[in-house]
Order: structure tokens, then C-alpha cells, then sequence
């Protein structure tokens, strides 16, 4: 079985609010259905490796294994005669076609150099779409699952656009401060830290940019979604964290270690009117003593920061929004986890405005106990 990345869980509700109109009736099932990029359809990404080979770590990535995936999650049947509610399990004769840009079902035909696969854009977690039609899909370069390797020329701080029509692929340049570095506490032996995750958003003058999190520097970078030049950061220990009424001490990047350090380390990361949201993975403040399993380890937060009608982030509106709800119960079978909240992966929000937030350890996170590997847990 495949095992998907946790934005699975949230792309039915994630992507519905990306794609806003109603769902057309899709008749008789072909591949090429699939792209362009249609309403009510859903992206993911998932690791390339399809067997967990009987135990908690994952094997070793697989080149030929499937990345990104793109599921027909409409409403409407795939042969258009009966409605299915979105979400409602596959059933017989219903299930969800879905396609990894395979070349046997390109049209127009772009090449084996463009199906998802590790081998052509290497382990990535993170997705986000444009306002484009259709829409074009972006993917981040990750070590989250313990593992990966990456094509020649593009590694873990690079970012890939997805063609939304003919699913080829384009890689951005590699943003810096991705790779390189001494593992740290629960590094294991993971050379790299890799992306976050990352949105899309339109400006209220009109422009366009792609909001990437970091989590080799702990910096947010701005992102020209057309050619991938960057063009503003915003670092959070260094301008969140020391701001009124807050006053921590600032922390700056440590170069020497792979992950920055947890306290100014952000992944999930997500937008709504004016403001960027975006999950920190340690609190500054100390946790309250043990016994009870809510009192320990380290508690993640959601941070926000305005940003302008032309996409700058606004000096002095950090805000700490909350701290991540406490677990009630440890992780059974996986041991001595020692957090009773995991780091928020990925942040997207309804039109409505309810905010959605799916939590995941990775490989990096301050366990020491399960330092090198890479676990798919649940979210809250």
C-alpha cells in the first residue's frame, strides 16, 4: 500500500476551497481526463517507496515510484450518471481514477522526463495550486520521510512546477540553506533538511508569489512562482520571536546543524485575508513538569504576519495565534515519543475562513529516542 503524505488528509477540504467552481459532469472515464487540472479533482504527494517492509521505518526511496498524484474526487461519477458525495469511500464500480502523468496517458505527450516520479522530481511533501486555468500545480523538495534522493541538478531546497495541461515538469532553482550541516538531536543520520511546505498567493496589487518554508534556516522565502527567483524572506526567530509583547531572545539560524533549531524552525504554512499563518514547532516556553502525559515535551504554536497589498510582510505584526492543543493519550507503539503535540505540516483554510491544520513528525524533530526515522503520523 502507498503511503501518502498527511496533506492527503486535509485535500479534499483543502483543494475544494482552491477550486471554487462547481463540479462539472465528467463523462465516460479516460486517462487524459485527468489533466488539464479540473474542478473537485484533488493533488497529493505521497513517498515513492510502496512497502513499509514490516516494520516502523521506511525503505530506501524508489526512482521509479510514484511522488505526486492527482485523484478524480468529483462528485460526479467518473461515468456521469450518479453523484457521489465528496469524501465518501470508494465503492464498487465508483473508485477514484487517479494519475501520476504517466507518458501512456500524456496528451500532448511530454516525455518519461515528466512522469511524477522520484527519478524526475525526488521526494517532495509540500503542494500548493495557482489561480491559473487550469491550474498549475507546485511541489517542494522534503526529507520528511527519513529518506530521499534527488535528480542531478535539483536537491532539497528546490521547488517544482507542475504544468497544469500537460503535467510537465519544470524545477525552480535551489534555495539555499536546504542541505549541508551536522545532524542535531532526532537528525539520525539525514544529510539534508529539505523544504516545508508552501502556498500560493495573489497579491492585492495583482502579483503573484509562491510562500516557501525552510526548515534547514528557518526562513520563509518569497518566491516569483514563474521563474522561482526569490525576492524577500522573513526569518522568524530572528523578527518574530524578540517583538512586543513577546520579547523572547532572538534566535538565530545555526549553519552547523542540518535542521534549524526547533524554536525558529517553521512547516506548515497557509493564507488568509492578509495574513501568512505558519506552524512553529517549538514553543519558547518552558513545558510544565512531568507526570502527566499533556505536561511533556515541547508544545508547537501558529505564528501569523501581515503582509502588504504588494505581498512585503509588515514589520511588527507578528502574532502568536495559539499553541497547538495537547494530545490526551501517548502514541501507542511507537515508544518513548515524548511530545504531546506534533509540528504543524500544513495550514489551509475553508472559504469560510475555519482554519485546517494537519500535524506530522518527521525525521529532525527533537526525539533523540527516534533519531533517523521517519514517521507518517496521525493529525489532531
Amino acid at each position: 500500500m502507498k503511503i501518502p503524505s498527511l496533506r492527503s488528509t486535509l485535500a479534499a477540504l483543502a483543494f475544494s476551497a482552491a477550486l471554487t467552481a462547481p463540479a462539472p459532469a465528467i463523462g465516460l472515464y479516460t486517462g487524459t481526463d485527468l489533466l488539464p487540472l479540473q474542478t473537485s479533482f484533488t493533488v497529493a504527494t505521497c513517498y515513492s517507496s510502496t512497502n513499509l517492509g514490516g516494520g516502523v521505518t521506511l525503505p530506501p526511496p524508489d526512482p521509479n515510484g510514484n511522488v505526486v498524484v492527482v485523484w478524480n474526487t468529483s462528485p460526479t461519477l467518473p461515468n456521469g450518471t450518479t453523484g457521489k458525495p465528496l469524501g465518501d469511500p470508494a465503492s464498487a464500480g465508483a473508485n477514484w481514477h487517479y494519475y501520476h502523468n504517466e507518458v501512456v496517458l500524456q496528451n500532448p505527450v511530454v516525455g518519461l522526463a515528466h512522469e511524477w516520479k522520484a527519478k524526475n522530481l525526488g521526494e517532495v511533501f509540500g503542494t500548493a495550486l495557482d489561480d491559473s486555468q487550469p491550474q498549475n500545480i507546485y511541489v517542494a523538495a522534503t526529507y520528511c520521510y527519513g529518506y530521499a534522493t534527488f535528480p542531478a541538478g535539483n536537491g532539497p531546497g528546490t521547488v517544482y512546477k507542475l504544468n497544469g495541461t500537460s503535467g510537465a515538469i519544470t524545477a525552480f532553482p535551489q534555495l539555499p540553506g536546504a542541505s549541508g550541516g551536522t545532524p542535531g538531536p532526532g537528525s539520525g543520520n539525514t544529510p539534508a533538511a529539505g523544504l516545508g511546505n508552501l502556498c500560493w498567493v495573489r497579491t492585492l496589487s495583482g502579483t503573484p508569489y509562491l510562500y516557501v518554508t525552510n526548515l534547514g534556516d528557518g526562513k520563509i522565502y518569497r518566491m516569483n512562482p514563474a521563474t522561482g527567483a526569490v525576492s524577500a524572506t522573513f526569518d522568524h526567530g530572528v523578527t518574530a520571536l524578540p517583538q512586543a509583547p513577546y520579547l523572547y531572545p532572538a534566535v538565530t539560524d545555526n549553519p552547523a546543524l542540518v535542521y534549524t533549531q526547533p524554536t525558529r524552525r517553521p512547516w506548515g504554512i497557509g493564507y488568509y485575508c492578509g495574513r501568512l499563518y505558519y506552524g512553529v514547532f517549538d514553543s519558547m516556553d518552558a513545558p510544565p513538569a512531568p507526570p502527566d502525559w499533556n505536561a511533556i515535551g515541547p508544545q508547537s504554536e501558529i505564528w501569523s504576519v501581515a503582509l502588504d497589498n504588494a505581498g512585503n510582510f509588515v514589520a511588527n505584526t507578528s502574532v502568536r495565534e495559539f499553541k497547538m492543543p495537547r494530545l490526551t493519550l501517548a502514541f501507542g507503539g511507537f515508544g518513548p515519543l515524548m511530545r504531546s503535540t506534533m509540528p504543524p505540516s500544513d495550514i489551509e483554510f475553508s472559504l469560510s475562513g475555519a482554519m485546517l491544520i494537519a500535524e506530522r513528525y518527521h525525521t529532525g524533530c527533537t526525539a533523540q529516542t527516534y533519531a533517523g526515522y521517519g514517521f507518517l503520523l496521525g493529525a489532531h
